[in-house]
């Protein structure tokens, strides 16, 4: 699967027209498809805050829809184009190269923000895809520095329980995140219970990004045998075994 994250609507052929070859089916979340090889769009476009499910007969790498998107423009007259809170996205196409704020749901620092401080300028991005099911693991085991479930926990939870001897042997959710290379960065963990709770209401409610109805594992564990996750079916917080496998969807600061 992949997330569409593109800011303007983009016609499936042209999307897909110099790996047209590599693709064999693309669908959307109701079962319209793409097939090159028979010339049939009945996708039409790909729309921002969307997955699609693909399938390809061989690995393509470095390919993005909109990656003259992603880069800091270069406006004629505007001298403060590097500046830290400089936002791209948001910036007034007038010359003026004004300075705007982040907003909730911009995509930015390779991923959706979901979290943004008192100052605008910084916060958290959720990745723009699910990754998988995993186990949160360490079985019968208290991970004493994975507790926290507030703002701004999930990295130091992650970092705990990758760096937790009673962890040691299990390829944890947290692990995953923590090895996570995905839009150019590699400082991924696993959100605490209560970014995790901002994810869902940030960008699945407000239909920003596309998830998986099944439970989100966040990194804040509750006991030995069990830890939070959040469900995006019924919308609820609750306690899972830790070798259930539940979906991660990694997260980053910025």
């Amino acid at each position: 699967m992949f997330g569409f994250v593109c800011p303007n609507p983009l016609d499936v052929i042209s999307a897909f027209e110099s790996i047209q070859d590599n693709v064999v089916i693309v669908k959307d979340n109701v079962g319209n498809a793409y097939l090159p090889d028979w010339g049939f769009n009945g996708i039409g476009v790909l729309m921002q805050g969307y997955g699609y499910q693909i399938k390809m007969n061989t690995y393509v790498v470095d390919y993005s829809f909109c990656s003259n998107w992603i880069n800091i423009p270069t406006v004629e007259g505007c001298t403060d184009c590097e500046s830290s809170n400089f936002n791209p996205l948001a910036t007034v196409d007038d010359g003026t190269c004004d300075l705007a704020a982040y907003q909730i749901g911009d995509y930015a620092f390779g991923g959706l923000i979901f979290y943004l401080d008192e100052t605008g300028e910084h916060g958290l991005v959720a990745a723009s895809s699910d990754f998988g099911n995993h186990e949160w693991a360490c079985n019968n085991e208290n991970v004493y520095g994975a507790y926290d479930a507030s703002i701004g926990a999930g990295e130091s939870n992650t970092e705990n329980i990758v760096n937790d001897l009673a962890c040691y042997g299990d390829y944890t959710a947290a692990q995953f995140c923590y090895d996570l290379s995905t839009a150019g960065f590699s400082d991924w963990f696993l959100p605490s219970k209560d970014e995790l709770s901002l994810i869902y209401t940030n960008l699945f409610v407000t239909g920003i990004s596309e998830f998986s109805d099944n439970v989100h594992w966040s990194s804040t564990t509750s006991s030995s045998s069990y830890s939070w996750g959040h469900s995006f079916q019924n919308g609820t917080a609750g306690i899972y075994m830790k070798g259930s496998a539940n979906i991660v969807r990694p997260v980053r600061s910025f």
